[in-house]
């Protein structure tokens, strides 16, 4: 949750304020009685929840490719809490083509299960091509950014702010490279 505050809860806000003022001054109990229930929901909405935790692998068929080869990407992610919902990015370097799957995938996953996605890529062109980094879409990345940081998250660098998106870079304790990412647009 970022913490800001929608209009429609501002209205709310305002017309269950003026219900339990005008309760109070008129001494006409129905409209405490009517206004202190949209007090305490938007109270009770107003929590933020909690962030999801959560473990993400990603396996690579093959470390060699050859002109015309194909490597399958596996991505997996374990979630210790709850997790609404996750969006996950994989690489798809310039020069591939996505022969079978999607390198983007969605989950909803409970205290405790694990998603997998799978992709194959085709190169059909020679070149060095990089499978690194998986990017994790995230609400807020300066939010996100701030709380792995707190748990000793080493990141590359400063958060880098482009015309299309907010993202920032770090590494799995293997050496894995990951992405924070925003789109603007989203």
């Amino acid at each position: 949750m970022t913490g800001r505050v929608s209009p429609l809860a501002l209205s709310l806000l305002a017309v269950a304020g003026w219900m339990v003022s005008l309760g109070v001054v008129s001494g006409r109990p129905e409209l405490i009685v009517a206004g202190l229930p949209v007090l305490l929901l938007l109270a009770t909405l107003a929590r933020p929840a909690a962030r999801p935790d959560y473990v993400i692998e990603q396996e690579i068929g093959t470390d060699r490719v050859f002109e015309g080869d194909e490597v399958t990407v596996t991505m997996t992610v374990t979630a210790r809490s709850p997790i609404g919902l996750i969006e996950l990015l994989g690489p798809r370097p310039a020069g591939s083509v996505v022969r079978s799957g999607r390198h983007r995938a969605v989950m909803t996953l409970g205290a405790g299960a694990s998603g997998r996605a799978s992709y194959t890529l085709a190169f059909p062109g020679r070149g060095a091509h990089d499978l690194g980094a998986i990017a994790i879409r995230v609400p807020d990345v300066e939010a996100a950014r701030a709380e792995l940081e707190s748990k000793g998250v080493l990141f590359d660098g400063d958060t880098i702010v482009t015309s299309v998106c907010t993202q920032a870079w770090f590494k799995d304790p293997d050496g894995n490279a990951l992405m924070l990412h925003r789109r603007f647009d989203a």
